[in-house]
């Protein structure tokens, strides 16, 4: 049966991300991440979508992720602040979540009748602390690590993470080349603290993943080799010219790329302007 899904992340109010497919479609899904912040609560809504746009809930949902989201009761930045937290293989076999709470990644198998059961073994360790953005290359799993949950100090720097995926949806290491500065390509790159990483996109066809540091004003690339290790580019840092003035900060916050051009758009959250970049 094919399967079309859309993915959210519901954060208070069911504010998150989500990506679109056609609603005429009888065998589309939609999952929403709960993100209850205490121990083992932590599930994933699913629906069947009809052709009116409707949402029927699936048997069995939701469904446990043997995790822990996130509590923030900031009124303004907070963990909140990240995109593709859900998402699938290119096969739409296998969803991936985000345990921010945790620091741990549930891996369901997802069925024909849109149900979810839980890969052997899953929840599977981030790599780090509060992981908040996945992302897929191939048979590999990028994960960003934020460090940024304000309700859970952590002397842990925020980081990306590779780990290889396996046919039956265990994660596992790829190798031990984690901040090894005398590597070209390593399996874990660390990232300053407080910058607040949110984003893993893999630019589609390309061997490459764009990330964004929300509260370091900066985007930065990585090369991807077929291992799934990580090089990373120079970071740059947005426009101050694209800012109404000094003392206005330079958030990026949700990156796209155009389906058919080498063209990257990054949100510009405290300027209200969308920055293009080749």
């Amino acid at each position: 049966m094919k399967k079309r899904l859309t993915l959210c992340l519901a954060a208070i109010c069911f504010a998150g991300s989500a990506s679109f497919a056609h609603a005429s479609d009888p065998s589309e899904y939609v999952y929403v991440e709960s993100n209850i912040g205490k121990p083992n609560a932590n599930s994933i809504f699913a629906f069947k979508r009809q052709s009116d746009g409707s949402l029927i809930p699936v048997s069995g949902s939701p469904f446990l992720t043997s995790g822990a989201g996130v509590i923030y009761t900031g009124t303004d930045l907070g963990p909140f602040d990240s995109d593709q937290e859900i998402i699938t293989n290119a096969q739409q076999t296998l969803l991936f979540a985000v345990n921010a709470g945790s620091n741990s990644i549930a891996v369901f198998h997802i069925s024909d009748s849109g149900a979810l059961t839980p890969v052997d073994g899953s929840p599977f360790p981030s790599g780090g602390d509060d992981p908040v953005s996945l992302g897929i290359y191939g048979d590999t799993l990028f994960v960003v690590n934020q460090s940024g949950d304000f309700a859970k100090p952590s002397s842990v720097l925020p980081n990306y993470t590779s780990m290889h995926i396996e046919p039956d949806g265990i994660l596992v290491p790829i190798n031990n080349h984690s901040n090894d500065t005398l590597r070209e390509f390593q399996t874990t790159i660390s990232v300053a603290a407080g910058s607040s990483p949110s984003q893993a996109y893999i630019v589609p066809g390309k061997n490459l993943l764009i990330g964004d540091y929300f509260l370091g004003g900066l985007l930065q690339s990585f090369h991807l080799n077929d291992m799934g290790e990580m090089f990373a580019q120079p970071a740059i840092a947005l426009p101050a010219s694209e800012f109404n003035d000094t003392t206005t900060p330079r958030f990026p916050l949700g990156l796209w790329s155009n389906p058919v051009a080498p063209v990257l758009y990054a949100g510009y959250v405290t300027a209200n302007k969308i920055g293009v970049y080749r």
